[in-house]
Formats: C-alpha cells, structure tokens, sequence
C-alpha cells in the first residue's frame, strides 16, 4: 500500500507550490532542454518555462521546426550582458529570488537586463536600490559615466544641477569626459550668476589640466603649458558638437577680465584672438568684429 494514502503524494517534502517544484528542478539540473552561454560560463534552463516568464526568451527559443528534428539540447550564446548579471536574471526568472547585487555596476546591469527580459519585479527592486545610492561631489561624474539607465543619468543630473561648485572643485572631476563637461554647459549648470567668467575659466582651465597634467617645471618654478591646455579645449564634443573653448564665452568678458586671462593662462589664446575679442569689447553694438571660429 501506499505509504501517503489519504493524503497527496510529494515527491519533495518541501515542496509546496507548482513554483517550488520549478525552482527545485531548476536548481538540481533535472530536465534541462536549452542553455545559454554567457562569457565562459553555462546556464542551463527549461525553454517551457523560460518562455512563459520572458517574451524575449520566448522568441529566442522558438523554432520552426518539427519536433521530431528538434536538438535535444538547444544552445544560444548571450553577448550583450555580463556573467554575473545574467546569472541573477537568470536565477529570478526560475525561481523568483533576487541573488545578491553587491556593486553598483553590477545593479546597473541587472537593472538594464531586467527592462529587456521584461521583467518589473526585478527591475524595481534595482531601482530601490538605486535611489538608495549615496551621491556625493567626489563620485557623481563617476556614476554618471558608467551608466546609460536613464533612472540614474537624471538622479546624477540632478545632484549635479544642484552641487555644480562642489563638483566642480572635487578631485573626481578629473574623470569627467569631454561630452560630460559639454552636457554642463548645454544643460545650463555652469552659466549661473553665482559663477563668475573668471571663475568658469578657471575651473574648465582646470579639469582640463587635470587630464593632462600638463604642469612642469622650468629653472626650478612651475611654469604650465597652456597650448595643450587650449588644444584639449578645441575638440568638438557634446551633443551641438561645439568645443569647450566656445562655451567659456570669452566675448563676454569684460577687458579686466580678458587681461588677467591673459596673464593667468598664456597661450591659452592666440594674439589675433586676443586683438578680436578686445576690439570686440570696445566695439559698439552695431561694429563688432566676428567672434574667433572655436
């Protein structure tokens, strides 16, 4: 006789839902039929009930072919995602447990493979996580940067707009990429009156030295090299694809201001743009010079 008579039969005494019973055989490797190669590791999985849970599997497992010609084992290599991010994702979707995301690049691509494996549970869970992030002025550029997640570029933007000082006086805004530095400019977060001309200047004159440590030494003193300074300034970036030397607005500022420019940063400009933006200055409206091309 039976020994469970009189009561349902569980081949798993701890099994007590159809879903408890998937992430078991999920988790034991019974019954595989697809697998998916993900860098130098394997995953393998059940194509019925990955295509219930994700229309991007869905797809990827159809075939259009006989049963009886179908692979016994059907393999499919994934090269948009990392190992451990597709693990997580991949483990969620058989089981509904979320593993452990113990850096931020890491949530970051869990959260970009959730939105594409149309998974919200997942995607909301990195989105707390996320908005629980601490920003600060030494790390934002570096947030900002390693991420395209629209969630976080807005929430970095966001500190930024608020914090431009801090950011910019900050030892992490040597990271800061061309385009990043243009952004700011064409968002409006370094043309603000609490930032005077001479002081943008000296703070875009400044990140860019950083980047190229362009000091050294003659006869014992400091002395800098501002023509790379102003070559590393020329270069088109940005979405409107303008220098960075165009939007410090040289032709804005008043001659006190061009002088000490002059004076702090020399060959930072040329002589003939030096003669165009003082003529420029001293001009009436109507008989102003053209602008330097930057």
């Amino acid at each position: 006789m039976d020994a469970d008579i009189g009561g349902p039969r569980r081949w798993q005494k701890n099994i007590r839902s159809l879903p408890g019973g998937l992430a078991y055989i999920y988790k034991n490797g019974l019954f595989t039929d697809c697998q998916f190669i993900v860098g130098v590791k394997t995953f393998k999985g059940h194509s019925l009930v990955l295509a219930a849970k994700c229309p991007l599997f869905a797809r990827m497992l159809k075939m259009d072919v006989e049963p009886a010609k179908r692979p016994a084992m059907t393999c499919i290599e994934i090269r948009d995602m990392t190992e451990d991010a597709f693990e997580i994702l991949f483990n969620y979707i058989n089981t509904n447990q979320i593993g452990d995301m113990s850096s931020q690049e890491l949530v970051l691509d869990v959260y970009k493979a959730a939105i594409k494996y149309d998974q919200p549970n997942l995607k909301s869970a990195c989105e707390q996580k996320i908005l629980k992030w601490e920003l600060t002025c030494d790390n934002v550029i570096s947030v900002l940067q390693m991420s395209d997640v629209p969630l976080v570029k807005n929430r970095c933007w966001n500190f930024i707009a608020r914090n431009v000082l801090g950011v910019l006086a900050s030892v992490g805004i040597r990271e800061a990429s061309s385009d990043t530095m243009a952004t700011m400019f064409e968002r409006g977060y370094l043309i603000k009156k609490t930032l005077t001309s001479t002081e943008l200047l000296s703070n875009v004159v400044s990140w860019a030295e950083k980047q190229l440590l362009s000091d050294v030494l003659e006869d014992g003193k400091k002395k800098k090299d501002y023509t790379l300074v102003r070559e590393h300034l020329m270069i088109p970036c940005g979405t409107t694809f303008k220098s960075l030397m165009s939007w410090i607005g040289f032709h804005k500022f008043t001659p006190t201001e061009l002088g000490k420019a002059i004076s702090d940063y020399p060959k930072l400009l040329t002589d003939e743009e030096v003669r165009i933006l003082f003529q420029y200055s001293f001009a009436s409206e109507g008989n102003k010079p053209e602008l330097p091309n930057w």
